[in-house]
């Protein structure tokens, strides 16, 4: 009897180590799972804890932070830029441990996991952004160059054209002026007055 006691809870056991190992492995593959999700979005992120300190990057923060995510964990967002960014999104300009800077748009979530406040931050990087924009103003400030260059051209033109215009009239009467005077010498006395 006292066999059988043991021998069936040691099914028991059994089974129930199984169940737990099979959990096990659905919470890993889970995690994994999540893991892989994180590291290939197309956004920076960055998990901060409730104490305010970094607990988890991707590799895309890794990248725009140009550190390893030893660099990055551990730090608050004071020290990366973050500080004072809202859940609606704002624009910060970021610090890398190297103490670069760059302009990016950040967004804040915040979660609860077992009653601790945790912080997921989204970082774009808008300089390339901020590049091209600044890259098509300079663009549109030529443009406007030469547009006016072009008006200015087409008035010089035009002036020119009336001036040869009242030039050739003028040429035109000296000419029949000198050639009256070549054979009236009084025309001539006359217009040398």
């Amino acid at each position: 009897l006292r066999l059988r006691s043991v021998h069936r809870r040691n099914n028991t056991l059994r089974r129930e180590v199984e169940a737990r190992r099979v959990v096990e492995q659905r919470i890993d593959e889970q995690r994994q799972y999540y893991r892989q999700i994180f590291d290939s979005a197309g956004n920076a992120f960055l998990l901060f804890d409730a104490h305010t300190h970094c607990i988890d990057v991707n590799r895309k923060a890794c990248n725009l932070f140009l550190a390893d995510s030893q660099g990055l964990i551990g730090r608050s967002p004071a020290e990366l830029g973050l500080d004072g960014t809202s859940t609606g999104g704002s624009h910060a300009r970021c610090k890398r441990p190297d103490g670069t800077t760059f302009p990016a748009r950040v967004v804040t979530a915040t979660f609860t996991i077992s009653d601790r406040r945790h912080f997921l931050v989204s970082v774009i990087d808008l300089s390339e952004l901020i590049r091209e924009r600044e890259a098509r103003e300079r663009l549109r400030e030529q443009l406007q160059v030469a547009r006016r260059l072009e008006a200015f051209g087409r008035l010089a033109g035009g002036v020119a054209h009336d001036m040869r215009n009242v030039i050739t009239v003028i040429l035109g009467l000296a000419n029949s002026l000198t050639d009256a005077t070549q054979h009236d010498p009084a025309a001539a006395a006359a217009s040398a007055k």
